[in-house]
């Protein structure tokens, strides 16, 4: 079995490209699970806002290191 190790970090302008694929890729498994599938259902948030959110909110995004 395969096991990682991840870590929580502030989220940076030079992630902003990839978010709306880890959304998409996130919308996939939650539409799997019955009681989440609708989250699936909301659109990527746009780039401006994910920028938006760096600035002034500073969210976080989990980095997986592999063991």
């Amino acid at each position: 079995m395969n096991k990682s190790a991840f870590i929580i970090r502030k989220t940076c302008i030079e992630d902003v490209p990839v978010l709306a694929l880890i959304e998409q890729s996130a919308a996939q498994i939650f539409r799997q699970i019955p009681s989440l599938s609708w989250i699936a259902d909301h659109t990527v948030l746009p780039v401006d806002i994910h920028l938006s959110a760096i600035t002034e909110v500073a969210p976080s995004v989990r980095t997986v290191l592999w063991a």
